[in-house]
């Protein structure tokens, strides 16, 4: 049975509802078997699969690499990095025991991509945390004068947080480009909830934007519809944004 995109995205809705006890294994099996063409056999094995994984427990029966890669995006957009963290554990250990029965190599490179992007984001956070640790102690009227400073001087802070957009401005449709004397383009490190205001160096606080966007979010009328790990959506003098924080994956 070819398993399609649609499939693994219903399994992994089914399969999500099924560990945080909305519904019985017996009627997501149904729903997918009805609704989705899904053999009964392959609906309760993914669906283990994925219950394995949230627990950072060996699994045994293979999924294909898409799910594979689909569920641990979405465990690391939808439950953060703790969780992708107990994902991985999960998924080495069903490397390591297929080591002698079958070549799974395109787990093996999804397994490491993700891993790299733990390595990534636990270095950074580590520097955030120590930065917000600092300013907490730093009189409110000063915060972003001090904030300011150290995310200058930190240029892998910096230099990470621009790669991830291409050092172009992540407001919708922007054109704004300023060339440096070193060839890239200049943009700023924003913050969403000011320092001044108890915001935080997270990732979900952060914004790569041009001069005048930067200022415009700052100063302009700024509408916030939706914000949550993923992306901030909104109005900023009357025109519409949804901005993703993060572009690792």
């Amino acid at each position: 049975m070819k398993i399609s995109t649609t499939m693994i995205e219903q399994v992994y809705i089914y399969a999500r509802e099924i560990y945080n006890n909305n519904i019985e294994v017996d009627q997501a099996v149904k729903l997918l078997v009805n609704d989705y063409k899904w053999a009964e056999g392959s609906a309760r094995g993914y669906i283990n699969v994925y219950n394995n994984i949230r627990n950072g427990e060996k699994y045994t029966w293979t999924i294909n690499g898409n799910a594979t890669d689909y569920y641990l995006k979405n465990i690391y957009k939808d439950d953060g990095y703790n969780a992708l963290q107990i994902a991985l554990k999960s998924v080495k250990l069903h490397i390591d025991y297929q080591e002698n029965i079958q070549t799974i190599n395109n787990i093996i490179e999804i397994y490491e991509k993700f891993k790299n992007v733990v390595n990534i984001d636990k270095d950074i956070q580590t520097v955030f945390a120590e930065i917000d640790e600092y300013i907490k102690n730093i009189e409110p009227e000063r915060r972003d004068v001090e904030y300011n400073k150290l995310i200058r001087n930190d240029t892998h802070i910096v230099r990470w947080l621009k790669e991830q957009f291409n050092n172009r401005c992540q407001f919708p449709n922007c054109t704004a480009k300023i060339m440096t004397k070193s060839g890239e383009y200049y943009v700023e490190v924003a913050h969403i909830t000011p320092v001044a205001e108890g915001g935080m160096s997270t990732l979900n606080n952060l914004l790569v934007l041009c001069p005048n966007h930067h200022k415009e979010f700052d100063l302009g009328f700024r509408n916030i519809i939706k914000r949550d790990n993923e992306h901030i959506e909104g109005e900023l003098n009357d025109q519409y944004f949804n901005i993703r924080f993060h572009e690792n994956i």
